[in-house]
Protein backbone atom coordinates (compact mmCIF):
# COMPACT_ATOMS: atom_id res chain seq x y z
CA UNK A 1 0.00 0.00 0.00
CA UNK A 2 1.17 3.58 -0.77
CA UNK A 3 1.81 6.39 1.41
CA UNK A 4 0.19 9.57 1.15
CA UNK A 5 3.05 10.89 0.15
CA UNK A 6 3.88 8.59 -2.44
CA UNK A 7 0.20 8.84 -3.82
CA UNK A 8 1.00 12.55 -4.38
CA UNK A 9 3.72 12.00 -6.09
CA UNK A 10 1.63 9.49 -8.40
CA UNK A 11 -0.89 12.07 -8.84
CA UNK A 12 1.77 14.89 -9.82
CA UNK A 13 3.03 12.29 -12.33
CA UNK A 14 -0.36 11.77 -13.92
CA UNK A 15 -1.22 15.68 -13.75
CA UNK A 16 1.89 16.02 -15.77
CA UNK A 17 0.92 13.39 -18.23
CA UNK A 18 -2.37 14.82 -18.70
CA UNK A 19 -1.33 18.07 -19.61
CA UNK A 20 1.12 16.91 -21.94
CA UNK A 21 -1.09 14.57 -23.71
CA UNK A 22 -3.76 17.76 -23.83
CA UNK A 23 -0.98 19.94 -25.63
CA UNK A 24 0.27 17.64 -28.03
CA UNK A 25 -3.23 16.44 -28.77
CA UNK A 26 -2.97 13.06 -27.69
CA UNK A 27 -5.40 13.59 -24.58
CA UNK A 28 -8.46 11.66 -25.51
CA UNK A 29 -6.18 8.42 -26.51
CA UNK A 30 -4.30 8.54 -22.71
CA UNK A 31 -8.22 8.79 -21.44
CA UNK A 32 -8.80 5.96 -23.27
CA UNK A 33 -6.10 3.50 -22.11
CA UNK A 34 -6.94 4.47 -18.80
CA UNK A 35 -10.11 3.30 -19.41
CA UNK A 36 -11.60 7.22 -18.50
CA UNK A 37 -14.95 7.89 -20.50
CA UNK A 38 -14.53 10.39 -22.75
CA UNK A 39 -18.13 11.54 -23.09
CA UNK A 40 -16.79 15.58 -22.76
CA UNK A 41 -15.08 14.74 -26.23
CA UNK A 42 -18.36 14.46 -27.93
CA UNK A 43 -18.30 11.17 -27.77
CA UNK A 44 -20.66 8.60 -25.57
CA UNK A 45 -17.89 6.60 -23.42
CA UNK A 46 -15.46 5.37 -26.52
CA UNK A 47 -13.18 3.50 -24.96
CA UNK A 48 -10.04 2.34 -27.15
CA UNK A 49 -8.74 -1.09 -27.13
CA UNK A 50 -7.12 -1.24 -30.23
CA UNK A 51 -3.47 -2.92 -29.73
CA UNK A 52 -2.41 -1.46 -32.76
CA UNK A 53 -2.32 1.85 -31.42
CA UNK A 54 0.62 3.79 -33.30
CA UNK A 55 2.21 7.08 -31.35
CA UNK A 56 4.28 8.94 -34.62
CA UNK A 57 4.76 12.39 -32.12
CA UNK A 58 6.39 9.72 -29.17
CA UNK A 59 9.26 9.92 -28.56
CA UNK A 60 12.21 8.34 -30.94
CA UNK A 61 14.88 5.77 -28.78
CA UNK A 62 18.10 4.79 -30.58
CA UNK A 63 19.79 2.27 -28.90
CA UNK A 64 23.11 0.35 -29.52
CA UNK A 65 26.99 1.39 -29.75
CA UNK A 66 27.28 4.35 -32.67
CA UNK A 67 30.49 5.73 -34.08
CA UNK A 68 29.04 9.08 -34.04
CA UNK A 69 28.88 11.05 -31.01
CA UNK A 70 25.96 12.97 -30.08
CA UNK A 71 26.56 16.50 -30.79
CA UNK A 72 27.21 15.23 -34.71
CA UNK A 73 23.74 13.40 -34.13
CA UNK A 74 22.32 16.32 -33.25
CA UNK A 75 23.76 18.32 -36.15
CA UNK A 76 22.66 16.20 -38.03
CA UNK A 77 18.63 16.04 -37.40
CA UNK A 78 18.94 20.08 -37.09
CA UNK A 79 20.25 20.40 -40.84
CA UNK A 80 18.10 17.45 -42.41
CA UNK A 81 14.53 17.82 -40.31
CA UNK A 82 14.85 21.35 -39.04
CA UNK A 83 14.51 20.67 -35.33
CA UNK A 84 15.94 22.79 -32.82
CA UNK A 85 18.16 21.37 -29.36
CA UNK A 86 14.93 21.50 -27.36
CA UNK A 87 12.78 19.85 -29.79
CA UNK A 88 15.60 17.17 -30.60
CA UNK A 89 15.99 16.44 -26.72
CA UNK A 90 12.53 16.47 -25.92
CA UNK A 91 11.94 14.04 -29.36
CA UNK A 92 14.99 11.84 -29.09
CA UNK A 93 16.31 9.67 -26.25
CA UNK A 94 20.07 8.43 -27.57
CA UNK A 95 21.58 5.37 -25.54
CA UNK A 96 25.12 5.10 -27.51
CA UNK A 97 26.85 3.51 -24.48
CA UNK A 98 27.29 0.25 -25.11
CA UNK A 99 28.16 -1.03 -21.79
CA UNK A 100 25.82 1.10 -20.07
CA UNK A 101 22.46 -0.31 -21.32
CA UNK A 102 23.05 -3.21 -18.61
CA UNK A 103 21.53 -0.23 -16.56
CA UNK A 104 19.09 0.96 -19.03
CA UNK A 105 15.40 0.45 -17.98
CA UNK A 106 13.63 -0.96 -21.07
CA UNK A 107 9.93 -1.53 -19.05
CA UNK A 108 9.79 2.50 -19.83
CA UNK A 109 9.50 2.07 -23.75
CA UNK A 110 5.89 1.93 -23.65
CA UNK A 111 3.84 1.97 -27.26
CA UNK A 112 2.23 5.05 -25.40
CA UNK A 113 5.13 7.31 -24.81
CA UNK A 114 7.32 5.87 -27.66
CA UNK A 115 7.03 6.00 -31.40
CA UNK A 116 9.81 3.73 -32.32
CA UNK A 117 12.82 1.91 -31.27
CA UNK A 118 15.96 2.12 -33.56
CA UNK A 119 18.48 -0.36 -32.44
CA UNK A 120 21.58 -1.04 -33.35
CA UNK A 121 24.59 -3.52 -31.74
CA UNK A 122 23.61 -3.90 -28.31
CA UNK A 123 25.08 -7.28 -26.23
CA UNK A 124 23.43 -10.43 -25.99
CA UNK A 125 23.09 -10.45 -22.16
CA UNK A 126 21.45 -7.48 -20.60
CA UNK A 127 19.80 -7.25 -17.34
CA UNK A 128 16.06 -7.28 -17.95
CA UNK A 129 15.89 -9.23 -20.75
CA UNK A 130 14.54 -12.15 -18.63
CA UNK A 131 14.07 -15.57 -20.60
CA UNK A 132 14.80 -14.19 -23.81
CA UNK A 133 18.13 -14.61 -25.72
CA UNK A 134 18.99 -11.05 -26.41
CA UNK A 135 17.31 -7.62 -25.79
CA UNK A 136 16.62 -7.35 -29.37
CA UNK A 137 13.95 -10.72 -29.35
CA UNK A 138 12.61 -9.46 -26.08
CA UNK A 139 12.00 -6.08 -27.75
CA UNK A 140 10.66 -7.94 -31.06
CA UNK A 141 8.51 -10.39 -29.32
CA UNK A 142 7.09 -7.68 -27.93
CA UNK A 143 4.74 -9.36 -25.40
CA UNK A 144 1.31 -8.03 -24.34
CA UNK A 145 1.83 -5.76 -27.28
CA UNK A 146 3.54 -3.27 -25.21
CA UNK A 147 6.68 -2.05 -27.19
CA UNK A 148 6.62 0.15 -30.10
CA UNK A 149 7.52 -1.18 -33.54
CA UNK A 150 11.25 -2.17 -33.19
CA UNK A 151 13.88 -1.37 -36.31
CA UNK A 152 17.31 -2.87 -36.38
CA UNK A 153 19.98 -0.26 -37.76
CA UNK A 154 22.91 -2.32 -37.94
CA UNK A 155 24.34 -6.04 -37.74
CA UNK A 156 27.58 -4.48 -37.98
CA UNK A 157 30.00 -3.07 -35.56
CA UNK A 158 28.32 0.42 -34.74
CA UNK A 159 25.34 2.71 -35.82
CA UNK A 160 25.97 5.02 -38.69
CA UNK A 161 24.61 8.52 -39.49
CA UNK A 162 23.41 7.68 -42.71
CA UNK A 163 21.60 4.19 -40.77
CA UNK A 164 19.53 6.99 -39.03
CA UNK A 165 18.93 9.08 -41.43
CA UNK A 166 17.49 6.06 -43.73
CA UNK A 167 15.45 5.07 -41.08
CA UNK A 168 14.02 8.28 -39.68
CA UNK A 169 13.67 8.93 -43.82
CA UNK A 170 11.58 5.96 -44.00
CA UNK A 171 9.65 5.72 -40.84
CA UNK A 172 8.33 9.47 -42.08
CA UNK A 173 7.53 7.68 -45.02
CA UNK A 174 5.45 5.29 -43.44
CA UNK A 175 4.12 7.80 -41.02
CA UNK A 176 5.37 6.06 -38.00
CA UNK A 177 7.08 9.02 -37.06
CA UNK A 178 6.49 12.81 -36.91
CA UNK A 179 8.49 15.90 -36.37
Amino acid sequence: MLSVEQIDIVLEEIKKRVYSDNISGDLEKTLAIWNIPCSFFGKKDVIVSDNTINNPKGKIVIIGGAEMKRNKFEGMIKNKYGLSNLEIQKKFELVFEYEGLNHYNFNKLSKYDYAVILIGPVPHSVRGKGNFSSLITMLESNKDNFYPPVYRLSQEDSITKSQVENALDKLIEDGLIEF
